[in-house]
């Protein structure tokens, strides 16, 4: 708990403007053979001391994790990532693929399966070293690395490691380094091929398999020399597939019946997806066993026959779906071809129905026709009916100075955009409402509205701007400076609520030249101060508002209620920013904080001697002080596992999922860059995304969703956004298989015919996806 931290962001505001930071890393020199990183050291080592021309090099990278802790296999199952690893050297040395050592069996609480490794392995490759290696010289060898090591959460981490070897000849056991022994402890539990004198037998039920078909696969090893083979462990544990597109694995068990001693036999069951748009044949299992009582790893090739009419697994293109009897179930495509056909003809890319805005006049249009429309929107509405309230009291004051207010608002309102104006120039990496990604901003925020609604229920009073009781107040040049500091505060609360028409405009004047996004962003200011200002402008539409009176209490509660409501869309923000425990801690704050008003609210009014008043306004400060001591920690949530449950739908978490590598290996990969204080997020997650329509395409053409959240600052979120031309979230991106660097953007206001017109050009996956 950080209560000192608290302390000082609670009464010292402008803190928060300094909270946002980085490290930075140290480039150049020679490559590190070795990173500590939290839960995980990993390095990348060699079985020699030294190349030797024309002889064979082992190479690996060596994970050694916590204990209970662990990383994954190739096929990391159906939770986790798989962990990659990239060697490089020098023109002329070449590399054999990576050896995966078989994995453990690994059952999550909810009882999910993964695969993957414990305590340490080693994953490594053997390297041809050329003949003519110059004698003397030095070698550098490097790989890039990346893993997701977990225990009851996940932490992702990458690193780029690297070896320098002198080349040296000389008798091979004199070259022996410290770290051979890993290699030779790891070699037999590579699957190899079974060696002389093992026998295979395999049979499959049905001898072609249909899509949507289960199937049985029946497995006899045995040792044509009588050698006993045993099973390694539980037999559920011995088996572990690599299963090809629309092929899974249901269960491994024992086959029953007499069998004869020392003879292993499994059935193994299985079934072939019903929508996948191609089916492979090939599960690549790795076997464990025992023969005469040594470790025996089998790399086992269970063949699964595809019957006639079945697509196969094109691993160069994206084979077309085969058309089913039935095109649609319950009004759902169940095809590709069905689900597509709309968009087969139709040549419009995806995101570009409406296009970006060319015209710098339909921006202006839309910028200020945005901020008109956020004043609807649920952080400024608040603002704004306080501001009309103010009016209600003084409808009958002079016409000027009702009209000196607004302008004061809208100055406020067009300061404020100035000001991000030349920020967004100066720091045009940062991204727009980066305000509300800072729990300390969003926590301060909630406080104040939240005391701004207790003022109003009557707990305190506090000089409202423009919204004295005494008509000469609002002549008075604090008045005017009030209603300049509302304009200000509506537009800190705005940013986060960018509205559907305000996101395009954004978009394009991120892309101006400083002059013209200035103007833009002006623009906008104006809009958002636009209502107000009108009813300054005209006295006849003021008369239509009501006289003051008795009923103007209850007026002022109904506002209260409005910023409770903004406080609690504070406080759903901020639950995606910090932790639980401190969440609940900030709820007990705001509690503290109501008490401590009430006490000044009750004991520091005019009407009390000034010894009560000091004392009671004391002892408020004190309750609140000490409230933030024992509750205000703002501890961030600890990091989550490799995917997200949202709207029906299994979403990987973009921090530890390498989107790029996912579209290279041949997954068609959906990506929904959002954040909790995004209004429009929301609104296109609720209404576009969250389908019956897009959850049956994303099966079909099995894509990959992936949720890049951007409720806190995160760096890469940030250089993706940027690179694709948008201010700030929400960005939906859909990566083609085998193209990264294809990626089709959707539109900001998002359908779900545009999801699917996205998905539909990127086609489907080539590759069984790791977990749907």
């Amino acid at each position: 708990m950080t209560r000192p931290k608290s302390l000082i962001a609670l009464l010292l505001p402008l803190l928060a403007l300094t909270s946002l930071g980085g490290a930075a890393r140290a480039e150049g020199g020679a490559l590190p053979d070795r990173v500590e990183q939290e839960k995980i050291t990993v390095r990348m080592v060699s079985d020699a001391t030294a190349v030797t021309p024309g002889t064979i090099l082992r190479v690996g990278i060596l994970f050694e994790m916590a204990p209970d802790w662990h990383v994954y296999w190739k096929n990391p199952g159906e939770t986790g990532l798989p962990t990659r690893v990239t060697f490089q050297a020098p023109d002329g040395f070449s590399f054999s693929d990576v050896a995966w050592p078989a994995p453990k069996r690994f059952v999550d609480k909810l009882g999910g399966v993964s695969f993957g490794y414990d305590d340490k392995v080693l994953l490594y490759a053997a390297v041809d070293v050329p003949e003519d290696v110059v004698e003397g010289s030095t070698v550098q060898l490097g790989a890039d690395t990346s893993w997701l090591v977990c225990h009851e959460n996940c932490i992702t981490g990458k690193a780029t490691l690297g070896l320098t070897l002198p080349v040296r000849s000389g008798a091979p056991a004199a070259l022996i380094s410290e770290h051979a022994r890993h290699f030779d402890a790891t070699a037999p539990l590579v699957p190899h091929a079974a060696p002389p004198g093992v026998v295979i037998e395999q049979t499959l039920a049905p001898t072609e398999v249909r899509a949507g078909e289960a199937f049985t696969v029946n497995i006899i090893v045995r040792d044509a020399d009588g050698k006993p083979i045993t099973i390694d462990g539980p037999v559920t544990e011995a088996l572990l597939p690599n299963c090809q597109k629309g092929l899974k694995v249901t269960g491994v068990t024992e086959t029953a019946g007499d069998v004869p001693a020392g003879v292993v036999a499994l059935t193994v069951t299985g079934q072939t997806s019903a929508t996948a748009s191609q089916q492979g044949d090939l599960i690549e299992a790795a076997l464990k066993l025992r023969r005469d009582g040594e470790p025996l790893v089998l790399d086992l090739p269970l063949r699964v026959p595809r019957a006639a009419g079945v697509v196969a697994v094109d691993p160069a293109t994206a084979a077309p779906e085969v058309a089913a009897t039935t095109a649609s179930v319950d009004g759902l495509p169940t095809t590709v071809d069905a689900l597509c056909a709309e968009f087969s003809g139709d040549t419009t890319p995806a995101g570009g129905g409406d296009g970006p805005l060319t015209s710098f006049l339909l921006a202006l249009l839309f910028a200020f026709l945005g901020g008109v429309v956020l004043n609807v929107m649920p952080c400024v509405l608040p603002v704004l009916s306080l501001k009309v309230m103010s009016l209600v009291e003084h409808s009958g004051s002079d016409r000027k100075v009702i009209w000196r207010h607004g302008l004061a608002y809208t100055g406020g309102v067009l300061a404020s955009f100035a000001v991000f104006a030349a920020v967004l120039i100066a720091l045009k990496a940062g991204t727009w409402a980066f305000q509300m990604q800072d729990p300390l901003f969003v926590a301060i925020f909630g406080a104040l509205v939240f005391a701004m609604a207790l003022s109003l229920f009557g707990v305190f009073e506090i000089s409202m701007p423009g919204a004295t009781r005494m008509e000469g107040a609002v002549h008075t040049k604090s008045g005017y400076a009030s209603s300049f500091t509302y304009g200000i505060f509506a537009v800190l609360l705005g940013t986060p609520c960018t509205a559907p028409l305000l996101g395009p405009a954004m978009t394009y004047a991120f892309t101006q030249p400083p002059l013209e996004m200035v103007v833009l962003m002006m623009t906008v200011g104006l809009g958002l101060a636009f209502p107000f200002l009108l009813l300054a402008a005209f006295p006849q539409w003021q008369r239509i508002l009501p006289r003051p009176g008795a009923w103007l209490e209850t007026f002022k509660k109904l506002m209260g209620f409005l910023l409770v409501g903004t406080t609690v869309y504070l406080l759903y923000v901020l639950s995606g920013q910090v932790s639980n425990g401190a969440l609940v801690g900030y709820v007990a704050v705001l509690s503290v904080v109501a008490l401590g008003l009430y006490v000044y609210g009750h004991w520091s009014g005019p009407l009390r001697t000034p010894g009560v008043r000091v004392i009671g306004t004391v002892v408020a400060i004190g309750l609140m002080a000490g409230g933030v001591w024992m509750f205000g920690s703002l501890d961030r949530p600890p990091v989550r596992g490799g995917t997200i449950e949202a709207g029906g739908i299994t979403w990987h978490d973009f921090d530890q999922f390498d989107v790029k590598a996912a579209s290279a290996d041949g997954q068609t990969v959906f990506i929904d860059f959002t954040a909790n204080w995004c209004a429009t997020c929301k609104v296109n997650e609720g209404t576009a995304i969250y389908t019956d329509e897009v959850r049956n395409a994303f099966r079909l053409l099995d894509v990959t969703p992936v949720k890049a959240d951007f409720s806190v600052a995160k760096p890469e979120i940030a250089r993706w956004l940027k690179e694709f031309g948008e201010p700030s979230v929400p960005l939906y991106l859909v990566l083609p298989a085998g193209k990264p660097e294809g990626a089709i953007k959707l539109d900001t206001l998002l359908t779900t015919n545009e999801v699917l017109r996205g998905v539909c050009q990127a086609g489907p996956s080539r590759v069984q996806t790791a977990a749907r």
